[in-house]
C-alpha cells in the first residue's frame, strides 16, 4: 500500500548523515521520513560490511524434508542488511508471509531460496495501528520486511554441479522519464506502477501515491460493502481489488468502476473484471486511470498523466508492482524525482527492491522430498 506522503526525497549519493530541526519552523513528513531513511541506510550498510549480503544464524530458515512435507526452521537471518525472522518451525506451504505458497509437484532437482523485500502497511490493513482516542484517523505507516521461501527447478543433474544451484534472478531494465510542466491546482505525489509485467506490460497511475484505500466487509459481483462509511470514493472512480495473498505475491488485482455510492455501499459496473469469490482481508485501492499498455521502445511516443505531464518508458523487462514516485508542485510548476532534480532524466524504478539468497538444494521423486545440501552461509559465533 502507498502511504499518504507529500514526497520522498532520500538521496544516498548526497551523503547526508542526519536531519536537524530548526526552531520555529514547519515540520514536514518528508523531513521525518528522510531522517528515517538515512538511519536505515547507514544501518544496512554497516550490517552488509560486517556480515556480507547474507548471513544465517543457527537453524534460521534451514530446510528439512520428510515425505511430501518441507519444514522451514525457526530463527533469523540478515539478507542485504535486512533482519528476517521466523518465530516457529513452519510448513513451507503455510508461510505467514506467502499465503499462496505451494510446493512443486514435478519430479526433479530444485533450489530453494529466500526472497526478501519491504512493503508499507497502513491502518486500512492493520486496524491496530489506529489510536482509538483520536476517533478513527490514521497517523503513520509501518514498513514491514517480507521473507518468503520459494522454489526454482534446476535442469539436468544439478546435484553434481554447485554452479547449477545459483538462485534465479528477476532483473528489470525499465526506465521512466517525465515531460512537461505541472499545470495542476494541488501539490501531488504521482505514483506510476507496473500493473502487468512480462512481454506486454501495462501501467496504472495515481495522483496521491495510491493512498486512497478502503477495507471490504463483504462483496458481490455488483456491490461492495466497505468497513468505513467515510466518503472515500465517488461515481466514476476506478478501483483495484486486492487482498493479502495478492499483495504478498506482488500480483495485480482486477479493476472495477464505481457507479453509485451510498455510505458504505458501493455499486460497481456489471461489465468490469470479475471479483474473486474468495479473498483474504480484501481492500480496494483507487487509481486515476485503468491499466494502459506501456508504449516502450517507440520513438517520441508518450503516455499522458494529465495536468500537463507525460511519461515515456524504455526497457524490455518489466515486473508487476515496480513503481516510480513523482512530486509535482504548484508554486513553481516543477516535477522532481526523489533521487534527482530533473524529471526528464530516465530513472529505474524506485521499488520494489527484491533480494534473494539460496537456502538448500532439494530433490523431489515419487516418495517425496530430499534435502541434498544446505546452501546457507552460516554466521559463526
Amino acid at each position: 500500500m502507498g502511504g499518504d506522503f507529500s514526497r520522498l526525497r532520500f538521496q544516498p549519493d548526497r551523503h547526508f548523515a542526519a536531519v536537524l530541526l530548526q526552531q520555529g519552523r514547519v515540520l514536514l513528513d518528508s523531513d521525518w521520513n528522510e531522517a528515517e531513511s538515512i538511519r536505515e541506510h547507514r544501518q544496512r550498510m554497516l550490517i552488509r560490511d560486517l556480515l556480507g549480503t547474507a548471513a544465517f544464524v543457527g537453524d534460521g530458515f534451514a530446510l528439512s524434508a520428510r515425505g511430501e512435507k518441507v519444514t522451514i526452521g525457526a530463527g533469523h537471518a540478515w539478507i542485504d542488511g535486512l533482519l528476517c525472522e521466523l518465530a516457529t518451525d513452519t510448513d513451507s506451504v503455510a508461510q505467514p508471509g506467502l499465503p499462496s505458497a505451494r510446493l512443486p509437484t514435478e519430479p526433479g532437482t530444485y533450489v530453494a531460496y529466500l526472497e526478501v523485500w519491504q512493503r508499507e502497511v497502513t491502518a486500512t490493513e492493520d486496524e491496530t495501528l489506529r489510536e482509538p482516542a483520536l476517533g478513527g484517523p490514521d497517523t503513520t505507516v509501518r514498513l514491514a520486511t517480507v521473507a518468503q521461501v520459494r522454489y526454482h527447478r534446476v535442469p539436468g543433474h544439478a546435484r553434481r554441479s554447485r554452479a547449477d544451484w545459483s538462485v534465479p534472478t528477476e532483473a528489470t531494465d525499465a526506465t521512466l522519464a517525465v515531460h512537461g510542466r505541472y499545470e495542476g491546482v494541488e501539490n501531488r505525489l504521482y505514483r506510476v506502477e507496473i500493473h502487468e509485467g512480462g512481454a506486454q506490460p501495462t501501467f496504472k497511475w495515481s495522483r496521491d501515491n495510491g493512498s486512497t484505500v478502503a477495507a471490504l466487509r463483504s462483496w458481490t459481483a455488483t456491490e461492495l460493502r466497505l468497513r468505513s462509511a467515510q466518503p472515500l470514493f465517488a461515481p466514476g472512480d476506478r478501483l483495484e481489488v486486492i487482498d493479502r495473498a495478492s499483495l504478498l505475491d506482488r500480483r495485480p488485482g482486477p479493476f472495477i468502476g464505481v457507479d453509485q455510492v451510498d455510505g458504505d455501499r458501493v455499486v460497481v459496473s456489471s461489465d468490469d473484471e470479475p471479483i474473486p469469490e474468495r479473498l483474504v482481508d480484501p481492500v480496494v485501492r483507487r487509481w486515476d486511470a485503468r491499466p494502459a499498455p506501456l508504449r516502450e521502445g517507440r520513438a517520441n511516443e508518450r503516455s499522458e498523466l494529465g495536468d500537463g505531464l507525460e511519461i515515456s518508458v524504455e526497457g524490455s523487462r518489466f515486473r508487476s508492482g515496480d513503481y516510480w514516485l513523482i512530486a509535482a508542485r504548484t508554486a513553481d510548476r516543477s516535477v522532481t524525482w526523489p533521487d534527482a532534480t530533473e524529471a526528464d532524466d530516465p530513472r529505474p524504478p524506485h521499488g520494489i527492491e527484491v533480494q534473494r539468497s539460496g537456502l538448500a538444494a532439494l530433490r523431489r521423486d515419487r516418495v517425496g522430498w530430499t534435502v541434498l545440501r544446505d546452501l546457507r552461509r552460516l554466521l559463526r559465533g
